[in-house]
Order: structure tokens, then C-alpha cells, then sequence
């Protein structure tokens, strides 16, 4: 019995660090809708490339999911006006599902919604707060040909 207990705690120990400690574990983690169901939903759609990603908040103080403004070079439109360089305000997921964790020089098909007036107001000031989440079928392009594929040729943004 007494063995059993220590087992027991070893282990209870074991799957407490890994998850407590290791920064790639991610407690959101899910695809979502893809291609013409994402559209549905989307306020604006557009693939690109990330020029810049700045970070809003000071790394000191440990906020989990900073709030991030994303820069893009803008290839291919769907949905919405987007300009070849587009901004997009959110966070950079870590485990709510409202953020998605871009990286600068990467390149995304992106489905975005407006931010509501309570998320706008935690950002820069502009003339539209577009956010993005997880679960919203946003994903690297690499990964997203099926999408591409569904959604059609798209246009070339203005």
C-alpha cells in the first residue's frame, strides 16, 4: 500500500511539471471551421505575410496572453476591403482560444471578425479593430491548401 501511495504522488508529481513548466503544451488547441465555413463567419479573409507583430504589453509583468497588433502584407482577398497592408489587434494565444500566436515573417490564410467596441478599446485606435481566434479557421498558408483550394482565386487587394 505503501508503495502504491509513492507511486502515485511520483506520477501526480511527474504530469504537474510537464504541464506546469513546459511552454509548448497548449490547453486550446483546435482546427475549427476551414475554407467556405470559415468565410461564413468572417468579417474579413485575406492570406499574407506577417511584416511586424508588436507587443503591447511589458514582458514584466507575466500576462499569459499579451495583446498583439499584426502587420500583413496582404497576397490574395475573399471577404471584406483589406489594403495590401492589413492590421489586425489580438492576443497571442496561449490558452483562451481568442488569440492565434502569429510570427513575424511567417505567412497565414486569415479569417477575421471586428473586435467589439470593449476588445477595440484595449488597442491603438483605428478605423477597424479586426481580431482572430484559434478555433476560427486561421492557420499557417502552408498548412491551409485544402482551404485555398475551396475558396477559389480570390482578388488581389486595392
Amino acid at each position: 500500500m505503501k508503495n502504491s501511495k509513492i507511486s502515485y504522488v511520483t506520477v501526480l508529481i511527474a504530469v504537474l511539471w510537464v504541464f506546469g513548466v513546459s511552454e509548448t503544451v497548449r490547453a486550446c488547441d483546435c482546427k475549427g471551421v476551414g475554407g467556405k465555413a470559415a468565410l461564413l463567419n468572417a468579417d474579413v479573409a485575406f492570406s499574407g505575410k506577417v511584416t511586424k507583430i508588436e507587443y503591447l504589453d511589458d514582458s514584466k509583468q507575466r500576462r499569459p496572453e499579451p495583446r498583439i497588433v499584426v502587420t500583413f502584407e496582404v497576397y490574395r482577398v475573399w471577404k471584406g476591403k483589406p489594403k495590401r497592408k492589413m492590421v489586425l489587434h489580438t492576443i497571442f494565444n496561449g490558452f483562451s482560444c481568442g488569440g492565434y500566436w502569429f510570427y513575424e515573417g511567417k505567412e497565414y490564410l486569415v479569417f477575421a471578425k471586428s473586435n467589439d467596441t470593449n476588445i477595440a478599446n484595449l488597442y491603438p485606435k483605428s478605423k477597424q479593430s479586426l481580431g482572430v481566434g484559434i478555433c476560427n479557421g486561421t492557420t499557417q498558408l502552408a498548412d491551409a491548401k485544402k482551404d485555398v483550394i475551396e475558396l477559389g482565386k480570390g482578388k488581389a487587394p486595392k
